[in-house]
């Protein structure tokens, strides 16, 4: 049933009230009154006098927020997944076939492997031996002559592409999600009647303000 006000009772909230429309809270200089949700039934699920009201107060929760915080766990890893999986292809993709020469690849390199045995060939441990005695600059002239040798460009469709542009995929809707998720956020305003506290839900932080102002100055009004 809608909202019938008494012949000495005025309405507060909302403003202007329109009686053939369905209002999930209404508020006089007498009472607050909360109607269910559904427009179609419109009966008060909660009804209390203005002057027993205790006190007032609101507050804003999100219960989404863990949701939201695993989500975005969640499309970090998939996001690292693609860097591991595309970065290194991308990264040495425009490296023409000459350039592998350089680098040993080619078989024409000197470097890249003789054929034939010599005096290392019967100690198994001569190669760690070499590799211990190199010292600390040779290492870092190799590391700074392989980052010479990066040249990006678009790699080719193969298995580690694939799965990186999927994992980029399910990255950004996980984060997504998780934006979505914890930005969400519930606004109430409660009313301590006796031992009972009433939970009021509203839409937004400025309509929440507006109830909570409302039913402020309806109690100073009676109390005068």
């Amino acid at each position: 049933m809608p909202f019938s006000p008494e012949p000495t009772e005025s309405i507060l909230y909302p403003a202007p009230f329109v009686p053939t429309e369905h209002h999930r809270l209404v508020i006089s200089n007498k009472r607050v009154v909360q109607f269910s949700p559904d427009a179609a039934a419109n009966f008060p699920i909660a009804e209390f006098p203005m002057d027993k009201i205790e006190h007032v107060g609101r507050m804003s929760e999100r219960p989404s927020a863990t949701l939201g915080i695993i989500a975005a766990i969640i499309g970090v890893l998939f996001l690292i997944g693609f860097a591991v999986k595309v970065l290194p292809a991308v990264m040495y993709a425009g490296v023409s076939d000459k350039g592998g020469a350089a680098t040993g690849d080619s078989p024409e390199d000197p470097e890249s492997g003789i054929e034939g045995r010599d005096s290392n060939d019967e100690n198994p441990f001569a190669e760690k031996d070499e590799e211990e005695k190199e010292s600390v600059k040779e290492k870092a002239d190799k590391k700074m002559k392989k980052l010479k040798e990066v040249k990006f460009g678009i790699p080719p469709l193969n298995e580690d592409v694939v799965v990186g542009l999927f994992c980029l995929l399910g990255g950004v809707i996980a984060l997504i999600v998780g934006r979505v998720s914890y930005n969400k956020q519930e606004h109430f305003i409660f009313c301590r009647v006796g031992e009972i506290v009433y939970r009021v839900q509203v839409e937004t932080p400025i309509q929440q303000t507006s109830v909570l102002a409302t039913i402020q100055a309806a109690q100073q009004a009676i109390r005068r």
